[in-house]
């Protein structure tokens, strides 16, 4: 994994043996990590990363010196809102249910970051995973527990906590309607932004078109969620897996397809931008690669900020890279391409 992060100011150049998600607290980048040495004799490690200007004074790695947390077992999902951050631990055993998984919560002070708070499953599930999947914003976390490849009648289910005080405590349970799958991976994906929580359900069976992918959106009102939408692929297709991943910025949603067939070219992957208008959300973009291929698999990971989509495409030309998209004057067009060559690793 590699990845550059720029700013007005400074670049973030990431050597290749990190294999975690990434997140960025203000210019800091935020890694999981389970290929470096455990901290204090336990598994998984969240990395705090500096920021600097000069990469050639770092390629030994000793450029990690930021804050290293310590995690009880390996985490796999990690956000961050202001001065939060929640990690997904959905390996972590917590007995007598084994993988049934766990989330860390963590607060920002004068002195770094220290651990705030546990989120044990309210359902200890074996093999549940809880923790599959992260999202923050403000005083609401959504935790999936999900299994990604289901074999078995595991539907999934994203549970929303809010915090009170120092506390999070849990409001409800996203289930998701308008699908009898009980094998659609409900929260491989979530995303929220303020009373708005998106859920991706890749492994949705659409009609006679099998893992052809859903996603669901919630909305908030006082103490109580509802699902006010569905949306799938506008020309669904097998094994497209839409909803892989999801990100939400305000009145932008975009949802990944990364196995969707383009034209002759399977598996070269998509992804749909929507926007918000009466309370309705309409498709109004599809992105795509200038040239793509065969097995591209673009569209997860993506990320959203504003007018900026980057979107990755991890086997596009063998190597991988990440697409960025802007939008101007409400037209959505890609301004770069990301490969080994920009100093982003596959």
């Amino acid at each position: 994994m590699g990845f550059t992060y720029s700013n007005t100011t400074d670049d973030l150049y990431l050597p290749q043996f990190y294999d975690g998600a990434l997140a960025l607290a203000d210019a800091t980048p935020i890694i999981l990590d389970s290929t470096r040495p455990s901290v204090s004799g336990v598994d998984g490690t969240v990395a705090l990363i500096d920021v600097w200007s000069d990469p050639a004074a770092h390629d030994d790695g000793s450029w990690l010196t930021a804050q290293t947390l310590g995690c009880r077992t390996s985490p796999r999902a990690v956000a961050v809102s202001g001065d939060t951050m929640v990690v997904g631990l959905p390996w972590e055993d917590r007995l007598p249910a084994p993988m049934s998984g766990a989330a860390h919560v963590y607060v920002r002070d004068k002195t770094g970051w220290r651990l705030a708070d546990f989120i044990d499953p309210p359902d200890q599930t074996q093999y549940g995973r809880f923790g599959h999947a992260v999202a923050i914003d403000g005083d609401t976390i959504l935790v999936s527990q999900c299994d990604p490849y289901p074999r078995i009648a595991e539907p999934g289910i994203v549970y929303v906590y809010v915090r009170k005080g120092s506390t999070w405590r849990l409001q409800t349970r996203l289930t998701g309607d308008g699908s009898t799958d009980t094998r659609r991976a409900f929260g491989v994906s979530v995303t929220i932004s303020g009373d708005t929580a998106v859920v991706g359900a890749p492994r949705a069976r659409i009609g006679v078109k099998t893992e052809a992918g859903a996603v669901f959106i919630f909305k908030r009102s006082g103490d109580s969620w509802s699902q006010v939408q569905r949306l799938t692929a506008p020309t669904v297709r097998d094994d497209a897996l839409f909803g892989e991943d999801t990100a939400l910025d305000h009145g932008t949603l975009v949802v990944g397809a990364p196995m969707y067939d383009t034209g002759g070219d399977v598996n070269a992957g998509a992804a749909w931008v929507y926007g918000r208008s009466g309370g309705v959300w309409k498709i109004g973009a599809r992105l795509s690669p200038g040239d793509p291929h065969v097995d591209d698999q673009f569209g997860s990971p993506l990320a959203l900020s504003g007018d900026t989509v980057a979107v990755s495409a991890p086997k596009k030309d063998d190597k991988g890279a990440v697409i960025v998209f802007v939008r101007r004057a409400g037209t959505w067009r890609q301004q770069a391409e990301l490969t080994t060559n920009d100093r982003l690793g596959d």
